[in-house]
């Protein structure tokens, strides 16, 4: 009886791979078919033994996955379709190229006028898709601040870290390391509410428009209210006596401005 030597016809027509969120466990399987032809190009029938592996390397290289063997697969015209993975979890990284190695063994007649010997068909390339397995990994954050691997945030003082979901909230409840809006216990000469620097004013705003300028002059700081145009002139200050505050007597100053 005559034999014939089956080859594959490859077929990328369904490399599905089913993505879910990061916090969910990804099916570490796809689904893969192929079509099988005789020596003659007659697509076979019956049934095959199929042994799937996973090599880096087109030729020699090193096995990272299988053999996964799928038994009694039924032809369909030549046709063949099987979940990789469904045997063997494929826990491959996926981040560099990989070939698949399928070794054929006839179980049934070929339905194409004879029986067929088995043997192992060349190595294929993955696609692109089958990398999508990686997401698992590559959705999360890989590095924060150059900082690689576990990446610990801990919050200093009245700084606090908490993780909600898939978001982390870092907040601030003031004290010794910030200025608290229900209230601040302080140390008298070291804590304060201000600028550190040379020549740099304090400011205040309401409703986002300035109401309130501490001018940090040469001499004694200037105090500028009002509409955020005024200005106290370089080398002018402004003197206002406890009498003339006090004081209800229409037309009379309360502020006089003198040269330094």
């Amino acid at each position: 009886m005559k034999k014939r030597t089956v080859f594959l016809s490859l077929m990328f027509s369904a490399f599905i791979i089913t993505a879910q969120a990061i916090h969910a466990q990804i099916p570490q399987t796809m689904s893969y078919q192929g079509v099988l032809n005789n020596n003659s190009g007659a697509p076979l029938g019956g049934q095959v033994d199929l042994t799937f592996r996973l090599y880096d390397a087109e030729t020699g290289g090193s096995q990272v996955w299988g053999p996964e063997l799928h038994t009694n697969v039924v032809l369909d015209n030549g046709v063949f379709t099987v979940i990789m993975g469904s045997i063997s979890p494929l826990q491959v990284a996926f981040d560099k190229p990989y070939w698949l190695e399928i070794n054929v063994q006839p179980v049934s007649s070929d339905g194409a006028g004879g029986s067929s010997s088995g043997g192992t068909l060349p190595r294929v390339p993955l696609t692109a898709v089958p990398y999508a397995l990686a997401v698992d990994e590559a959705s999360a954050v890989t590095s924060l601040n150059s900082q690689t691997g576990a990446v610990t945030i801990v919050g200093l003082g009245d700084v606090t870290v908490t993780e909600n979901g898939t978001q982390i909230e870092i907040s601030a409840s003031g004290g010794s390391n910030g200025w608290g809006l229900t209230g601040n216990s302080i140390t008298p000469g070291t804590d304060f509410l201000g600028t550190t620097g040379s020549g740099q004013p304090l400011e205040v705003r309401v409703n986002g428009g300035r109401a309130l300028l501490i001018d940090a002059d040469s001499g004694s700081p200037n105090l500028i209210g009002g509409v955020a145009a005024n200005t106290v002139p370089s080398g002018v200050e402004v003197v206002v006596s406890t009498e003339q505050i006090l004081s209800s007597t229409g037309g009379r100053r309360l502020a006089t401005f003198r040269k330094r």
